[in-house]
């Protein structure tokens, strides 16, 4: 077995990595990690097959991600995800980041613990299907509409404070992709009862659900 940094050519193994676990990262997803952090994130290969993954994202110089920690089933057990774990940790190391977090699935949570993290918050993940009916009177109400660049550096601003890292260094768009028509804003005279932020990954911008001047964050996902 031997590691290696992961590069564009590897994504489809990653992609086959996490259908087999069933995980919704899209290859978009990997090119973050890759644009983001080109020598921080690694591959396992067992005979020429890439067999596990992991990869770094840093924001600033205070704290990084680790994610994609994947390996391929049939390879489980050899001690592949130890040393794909220590590969991304020394290579933080080696870059100063004195503070590494990633999310813990209930598979790869003693290996974390093993290795010396420790549990900050929990998180669940829910779903809600919709059927036919439901989806065809689906419609955006006339208190939405799509968010605007002005008010996406509102956005920008908030979620650095909240997550403590501008996240948006190496992603900024000059414009507002057509990605970004899902982002919606609900506009002064809104309330909420919720919590100011709901925490979310290194790839999702948080909800913000008080926001100055009556704004209403819905939802809002920033493409690479």
């Amino acid at each position: 077995m031997c590691l290696r940094i992961m590069g564009e050519a590897d994504i489809p193994a990653g992609m086959r990595l996490k259908e087999i676990s069933g995980w919704n990262q899209t290859a978009e997803d990997w090119g973050r990690f890759l644009n983001a952090s080109p020598n921080g994130c690694f591959v396992a290969e067992v005979d020429s097959r890439v067999v596990g993954t992991a990869a770094t994202i840093c924001y600033e110089d205070k704290f990084a991600w680790i994610g994609m920690v994947l390996v391929d089933p049939v390879y489980r057990g050899r001690g592949i995800g130890t040393r794909l774990l220590e590969k991304t940790i020394a290579f933080l190391d080696e870059v100063k980041i004195p503070t590494m977090k990633l999310d813990a699935t209930p598979l790869g949570k003693p290996l974390y613990e093993k290795i010396g993290f420790v549990t900050e918050y929990e998180i669940e993940r829910l779903i809600l299907k919709r059927g036919p009916e439901q989806l065809s009177n689906t419609q955006p109400t006339d208190a939405q509409r799509p968010i605007s660049n002005s008010e996406l550096e509102i956005v920008m601003a908030r979620d650095s404070e909240l997550f403590g890292a501008d996240r948006i260094i190496q992603r900024r768009p000059a414009r507002i992709p057509r990605d970004l028509q899902l982002a919606f804003l609900c506009l002064a005279g809104k309330t909420s009862d919720d919590p100011p932020a709901v925490r979310g990954t290194h790839i999702d911008i948080d909800v913000l659900n008080h926001q100055p001047k009556g704004l209403k964050i819905h939802f809002l996902d920033l493409p690479g």
